[in-house]
């Protein structure tokens, strides 16, 4: 109320001055320039409006004649000017015409503004107002601006004596009351109102605020009566028992019938400032703020909250919502403080699933972008979703009366719930859990924990312990990232998902293979792993079970994605066919959908054909592998997995290898059979086994070894070779330096070149 006193003070001090300064300081008259009327501000009184209408010109909007067009003009300028009613005295002191006379900087009238060595004094005759010094009044009131004003209207009034003593109060009767005036029927209305309101007085409060509770009559006062969707409103709510009204002005006449009979909530509010404010209503609502330093507020049953310098040391917020269609909570708390950095929330969600769902199509639907009728057809379906029985009311014709009557629908079920918890004290925890997943941060370790319980997903990491824990169906592995350790229990993968090696391959890429196990880590320098990976039974031809394989899992889903295309082409146009149309517009709308679900029915068909095609080739991929699969094999999902399990169960069979080493310093793969191949810094050392062959190296020449059967040889550079063969054996050192051989059980050889025993 304060901040509205001073700004009507200063209104009334700039509107007078404006208004009797322009004519003290205008410089141009009749003399240089056009000049228009005064503003209608200050022309208030008939006498001055009268003038305005002769002189008005309808060629040059409302400026009035031009200076020296008739015989009117004197021009002895600066000493004596004249042009039809405007004349001037040793310009600019003194001048006159239709709508003032002014002596500069004495005295200075225009129309029903008048002043008095302006800005002392000034006064407006018509309006009322005007000042004298400091002293201001106008019709309603009076004081020494700024120290004192008091004023008093029809239903208002007040006095401001300052600074000890602010009084106003404003006890105008609710209403909601049409009229007719002079200019056809004029509407006021008033919902809200204050009484007996005091501030400041000796620091002590006291108001009274006054409303009217309009509930579900809400769009009665803010629809306008030419709006259609208010019309459909008024049918629905009424369900014709009531007409709706063939006026404006009758539509008003009954809502203000309506307001009459609406509940009054007053509100009291009290005060000992700066220590204490409260606030209390009718309606169980209520504000408490101490010291400017702590407070609550409580609305009804709905609403708490409390606070200490707001949520700076601390913030308590419950809330309790009804059923809204675009809100997942049903109610929520939370707590704030941020001199503890601190943020917890508890929430009630609704639970995903059932009538939930059913509600949210519908109100999806409410909100929709496409005509009424268009859209009727899937509100019906989504009402007989929800019950069968349900068919919406006549008076339901479009998004706005649907909206309504699935807001009262809604009131008949209770939606499940379940809580949802999140917190954080900074920097210590952050968490959040929710109805099967729950996680928790620890930013100062730098370590966080996550739980999945629909998927049975585990997983922990700790940056400091560089620790990385992973626990689900298909894995189980721990990882402390150090150089220290790493390990991976076990790791399985769907084996109808990978591909069907040859019965050659003896190993398989880590991304193909289905099982992994046993990984770990020393020191960074070891490694170990088990993989297991597919391969085709022996006679097995590997590349058409393989393709088999792809088909058996991609077919069956291309027939789903068509069925559904075909089930959405179909649902389309029944809708479209159900679609009443209500304008030209809409009619061509339909036909132009039609059109389209033709197209989209073409391309469908195309589909299908290369399907079948697609179809008959898997089916003869089948009879090539000796494979019984039936056509539903391609159709039906659960068909679909029983034959692949049988394809790998009757093809195929897991082959492991294992893989030891860091990669780098140190390599050995053992495959299923024996066979090896290992390397040590890549070319420093390295051997491999393959069936009966064998190699070791060291430097490749300064160790070799070669073994095929029964036969080995090895090398040792630059002097020393050796030669094996069942039991026949030969070693050299430097050639005949020294040799000694044993063949057919028979012994020999050179010493220095001389031969002994027997030799070759």
């Amino acid at each position: 109320m304060t901040r509205i006193i001073f700004c009507g003070l200063m209104l009334l001090i700039l509107s007078s001055g404006c208004a009797s300064s322009d004519r003290m300081v205008r410089m141009s008259g009749g003399i240089l320039d056009e000049y228009s009327a005064p503003k209608s501000s200050r022309i208030r009184s008939e006498k001055y409006q009268k003038i305005s209408r002769e002189l008005a010109s309808s060629t040059r909007s409302n400026k009035i004649r031009v200076a020296g067009l008739d015989d009117t003009l004197i021009n002895i300028w600066p000493f004596f000017f004249r042009s039809n009613d405007y004349w001037t005295v040793m310009w600019p002191l003194v001048d006159k015409d239709p709508y003032g006379f002014a002596f500069r900087p004495f005295y200075n009238q225009e129309g029903d503004d008048y002043s008095i060595l302006f800005p002392l004094t000034a006064w407006n005759t018509a309006a009322g107002h005007g000042w004298v010094t400091l002293f201001g009044w106008n019709r309603n009131g009076f004081g020494m601006v700024p120290l004192t004003w008091q004023w008093k209207e029809k239903y208002s009034g007040g006095a401001y004596y300052t600074p000890l003593f602010i009084y106003a109060y404003d006890d105008e009767p609710l209403h909601y009351k049409p009229y007719t005036g002079n200019n056809g029927w004029v509407i006021t209305d008033r919902k809200w109102g204050c009484d007996a309101v005091s501030r400041f007085a000796f620091f002590t409060y006291y108001g009274k605020h006054i409303r009217k509770e309009m509930g579900e009559y809400t769009w009665l006062f803010n629809g306008n009566y030419n709006w259609e969707t208010t019309k459909n409103v008024w049918n629905y709510r009424f369900n014709g028992k009531i007409p709706y009204p063939d006026s404006e002005l009758a539509y008003r006449q009954y809502a203000a019938k309506v307001f009459e009979s609406l509940p009054v909530i007053t509100r009291k509010s009290y005060g000992l400032l700066p220590f204490w404010y409260g606030s209390f209503a009718d309606d169980g609502s209520s504000r408490n703020r101490f010291m400017l330093l702590a407070g609550n507020e409580k609305r009804g049953d709905k609403y708490f909250a409390f606070d200490i310098l707001g949520d700076a040391v601390a913030g308590y917020e419950r809330e309790e919502e009804d059923f809204i269609s675009d809100r997942r909570y049903k109610s929520q708390t939370s707590f704030t403080s941020w001199l503890l950095l601190s943020h917890f929330e508890k929430k009630m969600r609704y639970l995903s699933g059932g009538d939930w769902d059913k509600f949210d199509r519908l109100y999806s639907l409410c909100s929709s972008s496409g005509t009424f009728s268009q859209d009727k057809p899937a509100i019906m379906d989504a009402l007989k979703a929800l019950d069968p029985s349900l068919k919406s009311p006549d008076t339901v014709v479009d998004h706005r009366t649907l909206r309504l009557y699935v807001d009262e629908l809604s009131k008949n079920y209770r939606f499940p719930v379940t809580p949802e918890y999140s917190g954080r004290i900074l920097p210590l925890v952050w968490y959040d859990r929710k109805k099967d997943r729950s996680w928790c941060v620890l930013p100062v370790l730098l370590t966080w924990w996550d739980r999945d319980e629909r998927r049975n997903v585990a997983n922990f990491t700790s940056l400091p312990l560089l620790t990385w824990l992973e626990r689900s169906p298909r894995e189980d592995k721990t990882v402390v990232m150090t150089p220290l350790v790493y390990y991976a229990k076990e790791k399985h993968r769907e084996r109808s998902n990978y591909p069907i090696l040859p019965r050659r391959e003896h190993a398989a890429g880590e991304y193909n293979c289905v099982e992994i196990r046993d990984r770990y880590a020393a020191c960074g320098l070891f490694y170990r792993g088990r993989f297991g990976f597919n391969v085709a039974k022996e006679g097995v031809d590997a590349k058409l079970v393989d393709k088999l394989r792809v088909e058996l899992q991609n077919l069956h889903i291309v027939y789903r994605q068509l069925e559904n295309e075909a089930q959405q082409i179909a649902g389309e146009r029944t809708l479209n066919d159900r679609w009443q149309v209500t304008s030209e517009i809409e009619r061509l709308k339909k036909l132009i959908r039609y059109e389209e679900l033709k197209i989209r029915l073409g391309k469908l068909l195309e589909k299908r054909v290369k399907y079948r095609k697609d179809v008959e080739n898997a089916m003869k991929d089948a009879q090539l592998a000796g494979f019984p699969v039936r056509p539903e094999a391609f159709e039906k999902q659960e068909a679909a997995e029983k034959a692949l399990a049988e394809l790998m169960e009757k093809y195929t069979e897991l082959r492991f290898y294992e893989d030891i080493g860091s990669g780098l310093f140190f390599n050995k793969k053992k495959y299923y059979n024996g066979d090896y191949n290992w390397h040590f810094l890549h070319i420093l050392a390295g051997g491999e086994k393959r069936n009966e062959r064998e190699s070791q190296h060291i430097l490749h020449l300064l160790y070799r070894y070669r073994k095929e059967g029964q036969r080995s040889e090895t090398i040792i550079f630059p002097f020393i070779s050796s030669v094996q063969d069942g039991e026949d054996s030969k070693v050299s050192f430097l050639w005949r330096v020294f040799s000694l051989s044993k063949r057919n059980g028979k012994t020999g050889g050179y010493i220095f070149f001389i031969p002994f025993g027997e030799t070759e």
